[in-house]
C-alpha cells in the first residue's frame, strides 16, 4: 500500500500495454494522409467510414464531415489538391477497446485561395485530438477536433500583410 501511494504522489503510474494493433493502424492511416496516399487510404478505411470533425468550422463556417468510403475520398482529393504540405506530430497515443486516440500538432501549408480566393499560400499549424475507431481492422470513424480559433489567427495575420 505504502509503495502504491508513494507511486501516486510521484505521479509514476504503472504502465498498461495494449495489443498496439490498433496503434500501429491509426499510425498508418495518418501517415497516408500525410503522403496523400490515397491507394493506402482506401485500404485501410471502411466502405462506411464516418469523418467528422465538428470543431473544424475555420474554412466554411461548418464541421467538416464525410459519410461513407466514396464521400471520404472526394474529400480528401480535394483537400490534397490545395495542401502542399501536410505533417502531423504526434505528441501522444493510446488505445482503448476499439479506438486509437491521438493528440498530435497538426502542420500545413496551403494554397491561400482556401481563405479569400486570391493566390499565394498560408502555413498553419493547430493542435489536434484525433480518435479513430476500428472495426474488423479497418477505420469505421474519425473524430477529428482541431483548435481552430488558433488557425484562424494564424491565417488572418498572414492574410492581413
Amino acid at each position: 500500500m505504502l509503495l502504491l501511494m508513494m507511486m501516486l504522489v510521484m505521479n509514476d503510474y504503472p504502465k498498461v500495454e495494449g495489443s498496439g494493433n490498433l496503434q500501429v493502424l491509426g499510425d498508418q492511416y495518418l501517415r497516408a494522409l500525410e503522403h496523400e496516399n490515397a491507394t493506402m487510404l482506401a485500404k485501410l478505411i471502411a466502405d462506411d467510414i464516418h469523418f467528422h470533425e465538428p470543431s473544424a468550422t475555420c474554412f466554411n463556417g461548418k464541421p467538416l464531415e464525410a459519410k461513407g468510403k466514396e464521400a471520404f475520398m472526394r474529400f480528401w482529393g480535394g483537400s490534397f489538391a490545395v495542401t502542399h504540405r501536410l505533417e502531423f506530430d504526434i505528441r501522444h497515443a493510446f488505445e482503448t477497446g476499439p479506438w486509437a486516440v491521438y493528440y498530435l500538432i497538426s502542420k500545413f501549408e496551403s494554397d491561400r485561395s482556401i481563405m479569400d480566393g486570391k493566390e499565394g499560400r498560408l502555413r498553419g499549424s493547430s493542435e489536434l485530438m484525433i480518435m479513430l475507431r476500428f472495426k474488423d481492422g479497418k477505420v469505421v470513424e474519425h473524430i477529428g477536433f482541431p483548435n481552430c480559433d488558433t488557425l484562424v489567427r494564424q491565417l488572418e495575420a498572414q492574410i492581413s500583410k
